[in-house]
This record gives structure tokens, sequence and C-alpha cells, in this order.
């Protein structure tokens, strides 16, 4: 699958590796990983609330860090590590792909999604996921909750 990188260009999602999947009652966790052109290995992991309070359906909580920086108190130097990379929009193409795929496996399709939740507040994250909107089929709108969570909402689902 190509994922597009700019209007009229695409980008290819790093290949990724399902390193875990628990699941426990009607939630469940997902860990990927994949490296980069840089040899940074990218950890992502979603976890899956199937009966979101917020939206009624499953939400998808993704964190995703650079396992060299995995230990660090500083949350801002764990994206940093990923968004100076210089293959920003190929990472976060590999994360919409990692998404897609525990959808699939927990869901059978994107579409069941009724929100994916990002944390990060600043104007180079909100690219970014304009970016990822843009990965999703027709109806995802983004949304701030609580002024802190970025979210992206299945507007078909409400």
């Amino acid at each position: 699958m190509t994922i597009l990188k700019e209007i009229g260009e695409t980008t290819k999602p790093y290949p990724f590796t399902l390193i875990d999947m628990r699941k426990r009652g009607g939630d469940a966790g997902l860990d990927y990983e994949f490296v980069n052109k840089n040899y940074d290995t990218i950890r992502v992991y979603i976890s899956v609330d199937m009966k979101s309070p917020y939206y009624n359906g499953p939400e998808f909580t993704v964190t995703y860090y650079d396992l060299g920086s995995e230990h660090s108190e500083d949350e801002d130097a764990k994206y940093e590590v990923l968004t100076n990379s210089g293959d920003s929009l190929r990472v976060i193409s590999t994360v919409i792909s990692c998404i897609r795929d525990a959808a699939v496996k927990l869901l059978g399709s994107i579409d069941e999604v009724h929100c994916i939740t990002f944390k990060g507040d600043n104007k180079r994250f909100n690219i970014y996921l304009k970016y990822s909107q843009k990965q999703l089929p027709k109806g995802w709108e983004i949304r701030t909750r609580n002024d802190e969570t970025i979210e992206l909402i299945n507007t078909n689902k409400l």
C-alpha cells in the first residue's frame, strides 16, 4: 500500500512487525516495531478500548517512540527524535499502516474504529495529524479533547 506524502506524491511505509498482541476482556494492546532510515527502532503501541465512554465504540490510543529513548522522562525528546530523522512523513505513514493492521486484526476494518487518539499539542504534530487524516477513509475529522488530546474521529460512526 502506498500512502500520500503531499498532494500528488506518495511515500511507502517502512516494513513493520507485530511484536505482541494482548487481549483482556474486550480491550487489547498491540506492539509494533519498524526500523527507520537512520536505523532507529521505532515502537508503536496501540491500546484499544472497545467500548470508549466518549464514542461508544472502539477507540485506539496510539503512542510511538524511538526504543533508544524508551526510558527517557522527556516525552518531547522521544518525539523529537522521530520528527528530526528526515523521514517524518514515512514514519507517520508507517504508524497509520500499523493502526490499519490492528483494526483489521481486531475489528475486520479501519471503518469499525470510532476514534484514534494521539497526545500532543505542538504545531508540527498537528501537521502530521492532518497528514494522517488523509491516509484514512472519507469521514475522519480532527478534534481536540481537553486541549491536549488530539483525535481523529470517524464521523461515519457518530
